[in-house]
């Protein structure tokens, strides 16, 4: 993915395999909180 975004962040959640929503909701909803508060938008 690196190739096709300027700016790429990984995490690793313990315990999530493919459904990282359903497998881990609170880890996944604070790491996407975080991330959302970086965000700009341009409107």
């Amino acid at each position: 993915m690196r190739g096709y975004a300027d700016a790429l962040q990984g995490v690793i959640l313990p315990g999530c395999g493919h459904f990282v929503v359903e497998e881990g909701p609170v880890s996944f909803n604070e790491h996407l909180l975080a991330l959302l508060e970086k965000v700009e938008v341009n409107r």
